[in-house]
C-alpha cells in the first residue's frame, strides 16, 4: 500500500509538470496577443520579477506559482465543495495577499483565451480528481510538516531540472534542520552570553535567513522558541512575545517566487489561530540579499517585511548558500 501511495504522489507531480508546461507555453502566447490587456498588464505588473523580466521569463514563473499554489489549495481543501478554479475565497490561498491577487488576475485573463482556459481548468480537474487522502498521509510520513516544500523540489525536479540544480533547491530532512536550529541555540546558551538562547528577550538576538527557500528553518526557530515557552509552562505568553520580540527581529530573503510564496503559505499556517497583536507583517521579503533589496519596495508584491534592525545585539545568520558551485565563491574565500 505504502509503495503505491508513493507512485500516485509522483505521478500527480510530473503530470503537474508536463501540464505546467502547456500552461507557461500559452500564457507566454497570451501575453504577447493581449499585452494591452488591463487584466494582462496587471498580472505581469504584479508578479514581473524586476521591470526587465522578460514575457518568457514572466509566464515561466506564472506556471510555476500556478501549479504550486493550486496544489497547496488542494491538499489543505476540506468539505464536500467541489475543488474548483472559483471556489478558492475560502481557502488557505486567501490567506496570502499575494496568492489572491494572483488567482483574481488568473480568473479574469483566462475567459480572454480559450486554451489557456482550458489549460488551467484541467490542472484543476488533475487535482480535484486525485486521491489527496492517500498523498496527504504519504507526505506526512516522508516530510513531516513539510509536504509543500517537498512538493516543490519534487515538482522543479521534472519541470525544469536546471534551475533546480542551478538554485540549490533541495528538500532539507526536518532532522537536518532541527539539528541545525539547536547548535545554535546551544552556542548562544553557552559561548555568546544568551542564557535562553533563540528565547532570550533581553540579549537583542537578530535572525537572518539571506536564501530562506520555503521558510523551513525560520519555521523551525519559531517552532523551537515556542516548545521552550511552553516547557517553562508559559505558553499563554508566545502569541504576545511572538509579536513583540521575536518576528520584528526576523528576515527571510527569497530570489525566487515561488519558494518565496510557499514560504508565505507555510508562515500563514503556523500563525493559524493565535492572536497576534498588532497583526505584524510576515518575516519574508522577495529580493536578492546580496543587493540592497529596498530598491525593490515600490514594486507590488513585495512583501511587508523591513530589514533585520541591528541594535547592537547578536545577528545569526543561517541556512544554506548556492547548491552549484561557482567561480566567485574562490574569490570569497580567498578574501579570508
Amino acid at each position: 500500500m505504502q509503495k503505491q501511495q508513493t507512485s500516485q504522489a509522483i505521478v500527480l507531480i510530473k503530470k503537474m509538470a508536463y501540464m505546467a508546461h502547456t500552461i507557461r507555453d500559452l500564457l507566454s502566447a497570451a501575453l504577447e496577443q493581449y499585452r494591452d490587456s488591463a487584466h494582462i498588464q496587471g498580472l505581469y505588473k504584479l508578479y514581473a520579477t524586476t521591470p526587465e523580466t522578460s514575457i518568457s521569463e514572466f509566464a515561466d514563473i506564472t506556471a510555476q506559482v500556478l501549479a504550486a499554489g493550486l496544489f497547496a489549495a488542494r491538499y489543505y481543501h476540506t468539505g464536500s465543495e467541489p475543488f474548483q478554479r472559483r471556489s478558492f475565497d475560502s481557502t488557505l490561498l486567501y490567506k496570502s495577499d499575494f496568492l489572491r491577487q494572483f488567482f483574481e488576475a488568473i480568473n479574469e485573463t483566462c475567459p480572454q483565451d480559450e486554451a489557456l482556459c482550458s489549460a488551467v481548468d484541467a490542472l484543476i480537474d488533475l487535482l480535484a480528481a486525485a486521491d489527496m487522502e492517500s498523498i496527504r498521509a504519504h507526505l506526512q510520513v516522508i516530510c513531516y510538516k513539510d509536504p509543500l516544500t517537498y512538493f516543490y523540489e519534487a515538482f522543479l525536479q521534472h519541470y525544469n531540472p536546471r534551475l533546480r540544480a542551478m538554485r540549490g533547491v533541495y528538500y532539507t530532512p526536518r532532522p537536518v534542520v532541527s539539528y541545525m536550529v539547536h547548535s545554535i541555540d546551544y552556542l548562544l546558551r553557552t559561548r555568546f552570553g544568551c542564557p535562553e538562547g533563540l528565547a532570550d528577550t533581553a540579549s537583542n538576538i537578530s535572525i537572518l535567513d539571506p536564501a530562506c527557500g520555503t521558510g523551513i528553518f525560520l519555521q523551525a526557530i519559531l517552532e523551537h522558541i515556542q516548545a521552550s515557552y511552553e516547557k517553562q509552562g508559559a505558553a499563554e505568553n508566545w502569541p504576545q512575545h511572538l509579536a513583540q520580540y521575536f518576528l520584528p527581529r526576523m528576515l527571510g530573503v527569497e530570489l525566487l517566487r515561488t519558494p518565496y510564496l510557499i514560504a508565505q503559505l507555510t508562515m500563514h499556517l503556523y500563525l493559524a489561530g493565535m492572536v497576534l497583536p498588532g497583526r505584524p507583517g510576515l518575516p519574508l521579503q522577495l529580493g536578492n540579499a546580496l543587493i540592497d533589496y529596498r530598491r525593490d519596495e515600490e514594486l507590488p508584491g513585495r512583501g511587508q517585511a523591513q530589514p533585520v534592525p541591528y541594535t547592537g545585539g547578536r545577528l545569526v545568520r543561517l541556512g544554506y548558500g548556492p547548491g552549484l558551485p561557482l567561480p566567485w565563491n574562490g574569490l570569497v574565500r580567498a578574501g579570508y
